[in-house]
């Protein structure tokens, strides 16, 4: 379901109303999403997924939060949160590619080097938007410290995520840390690469 305009926006609020699921586009692949109190879609996003039921799904920890004040509770257990830097930074989805790139513009540097304003972070159409990395790496580390997070699971490649390896703008990889990955552990948070 493509999210861009209010009526399509509005059309994917109705299908979780009535306890039906949507795919929607995140910042890497498309997800499928559900209404946290509706045990049906909950079970229908299991089946499509063909996860076992003790396997946690992610979930949107703030609308776990919404649902508890109204008195009411999560169809499943909450386990993880979903945040990205890029999406909390106001990036469109989907995006242009971004690459972390060193004082000549070539990519070198990692995220660690952005936040010391060594490097910056460059997207394909040759825009600087160091400034909404750095920005939702500031949101997602103050989110972190009032929810009390001592470990972050975040993917690789990623100039906002990335642990221990970056794209480097091909089909490689080249070492270094995302802008929001490198926060985190300058903060003391564990970071964990999924893959």
């Amino acid at each position: 379901m493509d999210l861009s305009t209010e009526k399509q926006i509005s059309e994917g609020i109705k299908i979780l109303k009535q306890g039906g699921i949507i795919a929607f586009p995140t910042d890497t692949v498309y997800a499928l999403g559900a209404a946290m109190n509706s045990p049906t879609a909950i079970q229908k996003i299991y089946a499509i997924k063909k996860r076992a039921r003790n396997q946690a799904l992610p979930a949107d920890v703030r609308q776990a939060r919404m649902e508890q004040r109204r008195g009411g509770s999560a169809a499943w257990p909450v386990r993880g949160a979903r945040h990205c830097g890029r999406l909390r930074a106001c990036l469109p989805t989907p995006r242009s590619p971004a690459f972390i790139v060193g004082a000549d513009d070539v990519p070198g540097g990692d995220g660690h080097d952005v936040l010391a304003g060594r490097a910056k972070v460059i997207n394909a159409d040759g825009d600087d938007v160091t400034e909404n990395y750095l920005r939702g790496a500031r949101d997602v580390l103050e989110l972190a410290k009032r929810l009390g997070v001592r470990r972050a699971y975040l993917k690789s490649r990623s100039p906002s995520c990335g642990v221990g390896g970056l794209s480097d703008g091909g089909d490689g990889i080249r070492p270094g840390d995302g802008v929001t990955a490198a926060l985190l552990m300058q903060n003391g948070i564990e970071v964990v690469c999924v893959g």
